[in-house]
C-alpha cells in the first residue's frame, strides 16, 4: 500500500471520529430542554466565530435565531448519518432511464386499458418526466468530489433557505468545517455556486407558497366546518361526503400533491358542482356532458 493510500485512509478514519463525536454532541443537544440548550457544546460549536458572528447581528441577533440556526444544522447532519451512504447519481444512469421512460410511455395504449394507478394522468405525467430527466443542479454525481460533504453542505443550504430566507455561504462552511476541519471555504463555495443557491432559494419559496395555500385551505374548510356545526339541523349524507372529499383534498395539497388524484375525481367533482345549480335546464345539459365523460374514464 502506497503513502498516499495510508494517508486517504488515515483521512476517512480520522473523518469517521470527528464525525462520532459530532452526533454525540447533537444528541446531548437534542436532548436538553430548550432553555438550557445554549449551556450545550453544540450551540457553543455552531455560534462561535467571525462567520457566526457576521451571520447573527443586526435582526438577526437574538437566542431565538441563534438556536434556530444550532437546530437546522443538527438536523441536516443527523439527516446525513440516517441516510447512510449517499447514492451518487451518475450521467449515464440519467440517460438510461431518461431512453427506458420515453420507450416504455411509446408502446402504452389508452389508459383505460390499463390497470391502477397506471390508467391515471399523473402516472403518464411521470413518464413523460423520467423520458426528459435532467440532473439537478443538487444531485451528488460522480463528478461531485465527496458525495457524503456536498449532501451536508446542500441540506445545510435547504435548511438555512427555508429558516432565514438566506444561504450564508460562509457561515455554512463554519459548520461543515465542525465535522470537516481541512475543508477549504473555496471547496464550499464550489458546491454551493450561484447557480445552486439560486435553485434552492426558488425551491424554497415554492415550498413557502404550498405551504400557505395549504394553511389558508385547511382554515377556510375548518371555518365552513365550524359554521356547518352550529346550523340547527344535522348534516344530511351529502353533506358530510362533501365534507369528507374536501378534507382528503386538503390532506393531499399540504402533502404537495395535486388536488384531485385523476381526471375521474375532477369529473365527479364538477359532476357535484352542477347539481347544486338553481337552473335545471343547465344541470341537464352540463351533467349529461359530464356523465359521458365521465364513463369514458372509468370504463
Amino acid at each position: 500500500m502506497d503513502e498516499e493510500t495510508v494517508l486517504a485512509l488515515h483521512d476517512v478514519t480520522n473523518s469517521n471520529a470527528v464525525m462520532k463525536d459530532i452526533l454525540q454532541t447533537i444528541n446531548i443537544f437534542n436532548g436538553t430542554s430548550r432553555k438550557d440548550k445554549v449551556q450545550t457544546t453544540w450551540f457553543s460549536l455552531c455560534t462561535s466565530g467571525p462567520a457566526a458572528a457576521s451571520f447573527f447581528k443586526g435582526t438577526r441577533d437574538s437566542i431565538f435565531h441563534r438556536l434556530t440556526a444550532c437546530d437546522s444544522a443538527a438536523s441536516a447532519y443527523v439527516e446525513l448519518s440516517e441516510q447512510g451512504e449517499v447514492e451518487v447519481i451518475k450521467p449515464s444512469l440519467v440517460l438510461s432511464v431518461r431512453g427506458q421512460a420515453a420507450s416504455l410511455r411509446s408502446v402504452l395504449p389508452a389508459l383505460r386499458h390499463l390497470p391502477p394507478p397506471a390508467n391515471t394522468q399523473e402516472f403518464c405525467a411521470g413518464l413523460d418526466s423520467l423520458g426528459q430527466w435532467t440532473t439537478l443542479v443538487t444531485a451528488p454525481t460522480n463528478r461531485s468530489g465527496d458525495p457524503a460533504i456536498r449532501t451536508l453542505t446542500l441540506a445545510l443550504a435547504e435548511k438555512f433557505a427555508g429558516a432565514f430566507v438566506e444561504i450564508p455561504v460562509e457561515f455554512i462552511h463554519h459548520l461543515v468545517a465542525l465535522s470537516r476541519p481541512a475543508r477549504s471555504l473555496s471547496a464550499t463555495r464550489r458546491v454551493l455556486t450561484s447557480k445552486v443557491t439560486d435553485y434552492i432559494n426558488q425551491e424554497s419559496e415554492k415550498l413557502r407558497k404550498n405551504e400557505y395555500v395549504a394553511q389558508s385551505t385547511a382554515h377556510l374548510a375548518i371555518q365552513t366546518a365550524s359554521a356547518n356545526h352550529r346550523r340547527p339541523y344535522a348534516l344530511c349524507e351529502a353533506d358530510q361526503q362533501t365534507i369528507a372529499s374536501l378534507e382528503d383534498q386538503i390532506a393531499r395539497i399540504k402533502r404537495g400533491r395535486r388536488r384531485f388524484y385523476s381526471d375521474a375525481a375532477r369529473l365527479r367533482a364538477i359532476q357535484d358542482i352542477l347539481n347544486s345549480f338553481d337552473d335545471p335546464n343547465l344541470v341537464n345539459d352540463f351533467a349529461q356532458l359530464a356523465r359521458i365523460a365521465l364513463q369514458e374514464h372509468e370504463t
